[in-house]
């Protein structure tokens, strides 16, 4: 079969006869051969005697020390995170006694330029993103999982790598158990709230501190503010990158396997679509972040009278960190998914050679039997499917993720703002905006 294709598609003499060969059976079976192989495999990997429920799951979500300490003081138990209620626990730790201290000292609503109910950083940090960033556990922990997983069901992975690929997770867990690195964190967490203490002075008096010709004191609150209510917000945060630094370490590590990437599969990346749609769930992290650092900027609008046009570079510069956070380490899969394209397109580009000569000499050339009609033959399907194949190979992207997630972390960083706007531009003119931009 393969010296006849040859044959037709170079013109060797004395091959007339083949052209009897069906277009439809010549079509068919190499493409099933090219594309099926891979589903092939696939089931041979699943026919294998390792066996899924063994291996270790990657919760980069749940462990290390802070996770033990709740578990023994029952905020939490292993097979129930008790996530809400953690959420609500650390956000009244962080707020509740701000509110208290505040109303005892006389600034809760009056007394000083800023006060504790009209500073919308406070409410907005330790209300809304600390709660965000431990709600955040339950839909990015799971997904994780999954994600890890699927590289094994999905066949990505080759059996003889199975073991890298189990050292890989075991390392992840390692990282995510580790007690200096958490130690670490606070540690980094109570610089940041002695450098707050040291060297952020405030300009105006607030609930936070009273500012004087002889200097400025912290008020109570303000001493709860820098040593509780801000690390606890800190550590999530820090948290939150030690855990993106670790699954970005075990992507690293697979990307360096011998994946093996299917170049028709619908997802245009190889089959490695899906960990795009895992990066986007990390636009909790982005809003949770950005919506803060609008609630201080909002704050240094109102109170400070700083100019809204100070924060044009900050907020760009915020977007393209996130971006540049979450979607770089995708790019490390960049060359393997280079690499299958290059190559299917060389060998589909043969194929479509081969076919397209067999289609002319049996239909453009008139030798086509008489029995049979252009208008009947499945050998124009055949042609039309494989041209899609062609094109799903073409098409395919060089990075595992669409534009759909840069689009989704950058609009996480970018909403929190537009109350920030509405600190110096009234909401119907953001709203014209809005209208004018989308057309």
């Amino acid at each position: 079969m393969r010296a006849g294709l040859c044959a037709l598609c170079f013109g060797v003499p004395g091959s007339e006869h083949s052209l009897a060969v069906n277009f439809d059976s010549v079509a068919t079976s190499w493409t099933r051969r090219k594309v099926a192989s891979d589903v092939l495999r696939e089931k041979r990997v699943a026919a294998e005697p390792i066996s899924l429920p063994s291996r270790k799951e990657l919760w980069v979500v749940q462990g290390g020390p802070l996770d033990r300490l709740q578990l023994r003081l029952g905020l939490m138990e292993r097979q129930r995170p008790r996530i809400v209620k953690r959420a609500v626990i650390f956000a009244l730790l962080a707020w509740a006694p701000l509110l208290i201290l505040s109303a005892f000292e006389g600034t809760l609503l009056t007394n000083v330029r800023v006060p504790f109910l009209y500073d919308p950083s406070a409410h907005v940090r330790f209300l809304l993103s600390v709660p965000l960033l431990i709600l955040a556990e339950v839909v990015i922990g799971p997904r994780i999982v999954a994600a890890a997983s699927h590289f094994i069901t999905s066949g990505l992975i080759p059996v003889e790598k199975y073991q890298v690929f189990d050292a890989a997770v075991v390392e992840g867990l390692r990282l995510r158990d580790s007690t200096v690195a958490e130690l670490v964190i606070l540690g980094i967490t109570y610089f940041g709230a002695f450098v707050s203490i040291t060297f952020l002075s405030a300009h105006v008096s607030s609930w936070q501190s009273m500012v004087s010709e002889s200097g400025h004191r912290f008020t109570w609150a303000g001493y709860w503010n820098a040593l509780v209510s801000i690390p606890i917000f800190q550590f999530l945060v820090y948290r939150w990158l030690w855990r993106t630094y670790i699954w970005c370490k075990f992507l690293r590590r697979v990307s360096k396997l011998d994946l093996q990437l299917i170049p028709t599969h619908p997802d245009r990346a190889g089959g490695l679509g899906f960990l795009g749609e895992i990066h986007r769930l990390f636009g909790i992290f982005v809003f949770a972040f950005a919506a803060t650092a609008a609630a201080v900027a909002s704050r240094e609008v109102l109170f400070d009278r700083v100019p809204i046009q100070t924060y044009k570079i900050p907020v760009a510069a915020l977007i393209v960190i996130m971006l540049l956070l979450f979607l770089a380490p995708l790019f490390m899969f960049a060359p393997a998914l280079v690499r299958t394209r290059r190559k299917a397109l060389h060998e589909y580009s043969t194929l479509a050679c081969m076919l397209g000569r067999l289609y002319d000499r049996k239909w453009v050339q008139a030798t086509t039997p008489a029995a049979e009609s252009i208008l009947s033959t499945s050998d124009n399907a055949s042609l039309a499917n494989y041209s899609r194949d062609y094109e799903l190979v073409d098409r395919m992207r060089v990075f595992p993720f669409d534009p759909r997630t840069a689009i989704g972390l950058a609009l996480a960083g970018l909403v929190p703002m537009v109350p920030l706007l509405a600190t110096v531009i009234p909401m119907q003119e953001i709203f014209k905006l809005v209208l004018k931009v989308m057309g």
